[in-house]
């Protein structure tokens, strides 16, 4: 995992280009931005478990997404 934000935190990625086998990963109470850059991931771009958000803002994302439990992907 590359990035990762699994409590209760914001977390702003701006015009980043992020890989791995899970690119992001977001749970807990947690909400990730990604702003412009590219996300890949080999097993899945982003998961988001929990009540996490991922808000996906002008981003390439390449790769599957997972959420769940109340966890959120936007903006794909």
């Amino acid at each position: 995992m590359c990035s990762s934000d699994l409590g209760n935190c914001k977390l702003t990625l701006e015009d980043m280009d992020i890989t791995g086998d899970i690119a992001i990963e977001a749970g807990g109470n947690a909400q990730v931005t990604v702003v412009g850059g590219h996300v890949k991931g080999r097993e899945n771009a982003i998961t988001a478990g929990g009540n996490a958000k991922v808000i996906v803002q002008g981003a390439t994302v390449e790769g599957a997404t997972k959420a769940g439990g109340n966890g959120k992907i936007e903006g794909l």
